[in-house]
């Protein structure tokens, strides 16, 4: 496996971070985007949600 600047390997980071799941956020709750917060939160990851009409990224 490929190794990124720090040493550390390619994809590890976004498993886990000294054993707890690194949060995530999700903008927009349409079809994917709730699929997506679903399945974050089943997995047990802190999860933000920016959606709605007064949200501009």
């Amino acid at each position: 496996m490929r190794e990124n600047k720090q040493g550390n390997p390619l994809g590890q980071e976004w498993k886990q971070t000294e054993g707890h799941l690194i949060p995530v956020s999700v903008i927009g709750l349409g079809m994917m985007g709730s699929a997506l917060a679903q399945a974050f939160l089943k997995e047990g990851r802190r999860t933000t949600v920016l959606s709605g009409p007064s949200f501009e990224v």
